[in-house]
């Protein structure tokens, strides 16, 4: 599968400049960067949330986890991860789980984590579990001109335990 059909036209509508990266076909952000050869921090990934009013995309590197306790407080609001089949019906030109961490695109508000708005380069999936894009962080921020942007809403590394996790990207605090 290549570039999604939304990921590519709203990337050519901004001129946005990228580079094409394909890796081996893994599970995880985390296992996505390092199969890439690329440092975790600099794979934006994004994580679909809903709440009664709207969707909203939250994009943090790959390194981190969403704090999404904390993203709440921040936010005043009470966001939940939305559900594979509402995902599926979002995105419906990628491959399930692949959620290009593009919310304009897509017609959905976003927020980023302020740790990758100064990044040189800056990857990011493209809809498909085997291509990612490589852009600069001008082309990024342009990119993410209508999304929250200045507030922490991840933790640094993955936390690890016994218990098994239907979101193994979140941190409930």
């Amino acid at each position: 599968m290549s570039i999604a059909v939304t990921v590519k036209y709203f990337l050519s509508l901004l001129e946005v400049k990228y580079q094409v990266l394909i890796h081996p076909r893994v599970g995880t952000p985390l296992q996505t960067a390092l199969s890439a050869n690329i440092e975790p921090k600099q794979l934006a990934y994004a994580i679909l949330l809903k709440d009664r009013e709207k969707f909203l995309i939250a994009i943090l590197p790959a390194s981190n986890i969403l704090d999404i306790q904390d993203m709440n407080n921040q936010l005043h609001r009470k966001f939940i991860p939305a559900t594979l089949s509402e995902e599926k019906h979002v995105f419906k030109d990628c491959t399930l789980g692949m959620v290009p961490p593009l919310g304009e695109a897509y017609g959905i508000d976003a927020i980023v984590d302020k740790s990758l708005d100064n990044l040189p380069t800056i990857y990011m999936p493209t809809g498909n579990n085997s291509t990612l894009i490589c852009l600069s962080n001008d082309d990024f921020q342009l990119a993410q001109v209508n999304a929250m942007h200045g507030m922490t809403i991840s933790k640094n590394n993955y936390q690890f335990n016994d218990e098994p996790s239907a979101h193994p990207h979140l941190y409930a605090g």
